[in-house]
C-alpha cells in the first residue's frame, strides 16, 4: 500500500463520516439541535436556578400555550 492510496481511503473514510453526521443531523428535532449545538453545562446550570428560584420549564410554558 503507498502513501497516495492509504491517503485516499483516509479521506473517503473522513468523508463517508462526515455525510453520517449529516443525515443524523437532518433527523434532530429543534430541541435537539439546540441542546447538541449549545452550552450543555451551562444550559443544565440555569435549569438548577430556574428550579430553584421556583420558575416554570419550557415544558410547562409549551403545555400551557396547547
Amino acid at each position: 500500500m503507498g502513501l497516495r492510496s492509504w491517503w485516499a481511503k483516509l479521506r473517503k473514510r473522513e468523508d463517508d463520516a462526515a455525510i453520517e453526521r449529516a443525515e443524523e443531523m437532518a433527523k434532530e428535532t429543534p430541541e435537539e439541535r439546540a441542546i447538541s449545538s449549545g452550552d450543555i453545562e451551562g444550559m443544565a446550570a440555569d435549569e438548577r436556578v430556574a428550579r430553584l428560584a421556583g420558575e416554570a420549564t419550557i415544558e410547562d410554558a409549551e403545555r400551557l400555550g396547547e
